[in-house]
């Protein structure tokens, strides 16, 4: 994936998730204040070409994320987590 601090990256998730959790959210609310919070992120780095080899490397990650997300759902219906419902 991207380079950086691992550490820093679990404290990040760690505090996403838990406002996530403060309040029920739709899929698709998180999905989008997410995509926001990239582009903000994006934002603040000063060199375009960084942007856009950062833009690019997340279209690679895209795959691979939904891959991984497909077998956590799995995962999660086999243990018997009820699964939200469908956005289209």
């Amino acid at each position: 994936m991207f380079q950086g601090d691992p550490e820093a990256v679990e404290v990040i998730e760690q505090r996403l998730v838990q406002a996530l959790n403060r309040a029920p959210v739709r899929s698709w609310d998180t999905i989008n204040a997410l995509v926001n919070l990239l582009t903000l992120t994006l934002a603040t780095i000063e060199c375009p070409d960084c942007r856009k080899a950062i833009a690019r490397q997340f279209q690679k990650c895209a795959p691979e994320m939904l891959e991984t997300a497909d077998a956590m759902a799995a995962t999660a219906k086999e243990a018997g987590f009820t699964q939200g419902r469908h956005l289209h």
